[in-house]
C-alpha cells in the first residue's frame, strides 16, 4: 500500500447518512429506529441507532426536520420526525451533487476497469 493511503473503514462517503435520511422521510415521516431499520436498502448495514439519533437532532437543528412526540401502540411515546420544505430542499441540492459525483466516479471507474484495475461489473 502507497504512503499516506489507507482504506477507507466504511464504503460509505462521509455525511452520506444525512441524503439517505432526507430521502427516506420524503417518502413518509418516522421514529429513528424504524428509520434505520429503512436505512439498510439504500445505504447498506444501518449505522448505530444513537449515529441515527444524532444526525437527525443535528438536522432538526438545522430547520431539515421537524418532530413531535407521538403515541405508540407498541410502547412508549416516541420521537416522529418529518422532513421541512428547507430539507426537501437540501434534498434537491444532496441529487444534484450526488448525481455530479455520480459521473465524475463513473469516469474514473471506466478508466481503471480500461487499464485492468478493476473487474467491470
Amino acid at each position: 500500500m502507497a504512503i499516506g493511503v489507507r482504506p477507507a473503514a466504511s464504503p460509505r462517503p462521509v455525511n452520506f447518512l444525512r441524503p439517505c435520511l432526507l430521502l427516506l422521510l420524503d417518502e413518509r415521516p418516522g421514529h429513528g429506529y424504524e428509520l434505520s431499520e429503512r436505512l439498510t436498502p439504500l445505504a447498506g448495514p444501518a449505522p448505530d441507532t444513537a449515529v441515527v439519533y444524532r444526525a437527525l437532532n443535528a438536522m432538526e437543528d438545522e430547520g431539515l426536520v421537524s418532530s413531535r412526540w407521538e403515541r405508540s401502540t407498541e410502547g412508549p411515546v416516541r420521537r416522529c420526525h418529518e422532513l421541512t420544505p428547507r430539507g426537501r430542499s437540501a434534498l434537491a441540492d444532496w441529487a444534484r451533487q450526488l448525481a455530479d459525483l455520480d459521473l465524475l466516479v463513473g469516469g474514473l471507474l471506466e478508466l481503471l476497469t480500461a487499464r485492468g484495475l478493476l473487474r467491470a461489473a
